[in-house]
């Protein structure tokens, strides 16, 4: 899988790794993704990466593929413009799901109806009453793309208030894992490894997007600003060890956490920013 790949990507929140299910989707291109493990467009926000990297790593790459079509990727790394040796089209995918139509997966519903539910905030709030790690990959996925627009809109960093409120609330949560939720196994490496890395992979994204969120706060909330280091010091601390990196989230992340956006100050912020929507203030 190349990471520059749209299994990769924040807009495509149905995958992440070995996590997911077999077919992706891309939220800015509103088309179902067969192969996303080999394609990509100049719109690509890597999972994987902490905020200045992913932004240094979209104009790199904006520069080389379409921002307005799905190409596919070559193996030489499509380093030329896509139009020459780098990409492909990617042939007509199926249909999306209609809008309202009955879906047995619901977090490829929700998925599918991003936005389309009066905001994309509401889309967020659905998919957390969806249980399970891969409607929790969706909504940290789709919240790093959420605050990042945001942000390039000149909107204050309170738009992502309430996610990050839920996404602290669960810092120190177990993803909870099941060999069910990952969408295909790599022959080499042992089952409870590839459960283990998967979930482990979801914390990080999890305190990767607590870090984007409080890097937008930087120069307007000096309280919550710290939080943007929570990444790195979570992998310092614990590597890539899920249980060392729940007894951190569990004790040292808790810590921070509490300090940069306790209960109360949460209320009055969320009060604040209630008064801002009715008065159309926001």
């Amino acid at each position: 899988m190349s990471l520059k790949s749209c299994q990769n990507c924040a807009f495509n929140p149905l995958q992440y790794g070995r996590l997911g299910i077999a077919v992706g989707d891309s939220v800015e291109h509103q088309r179902l993704l067969q192969d996303a493990e080999h394609t990509t467009c100049g719109r690509l926000l890597r999972k994987d990466l902490q905020l200045a990297s992913a932004e240094a790593e979209a104009a790199h790459h904006s520069a080389r593929f379409p921002l307005d079509e799905v190409v596919r990727l070559r193996r030489s790394g499509g380093h030329e413009p896509a139009g020459a040796h780098a990409a492909t089209a990617v042939p007509e995918p199926p249909a999306r799901p209609r809008k309202g139509a009955a879906v047995p997966d619901p977090v490829l519903s929700t998925v599918t109806e991003y936005g389309e539910l009066g905001s994309k905030i509401e889309s967020l709030a659905a998919l957390r009453r969806v249980p399970g790690p891969r409607a929790a990959l969706a909504r940290y996925a789709l919240g790093r793309a959420y605050v990042r627009r945001c942000r390039l809109n000149r909107g204050a960093w309170t738009a992502g208030l309430h996610q990050l409120w839920w996404a602290l609330e669960e810092l120190d949560a177990h993803p909870e894992v099941q060999l069910t939720d990952l969408r295909s196994a790599e022959p080499a490496v042992a089952l409870t490894r590839q459960v283990e890395l998967a979930a482990w992979s979801l914390v990080m994204l999890r305190l990767t997007f607590v870090a984007d969120v409080a890097t937008n706060a930087a120069g307007a909330d000096p309280e919550v600003a710290p939080l943007a280091g929570l990444p790195e010091q979570a992998a310092a601390a614990a590597g890539t060890d899920l249980s060392k990196l729940l007894r951190w989230t569990a004790r040292e992340g808790r810590r921070l956490a509490d300090a940069a956006l306790p209960r109360a100050r949460y209320q009055q912020l969320a009060r604040r920013l209630h008064v801002e929507a009715e008065t159309g203030a926001a």
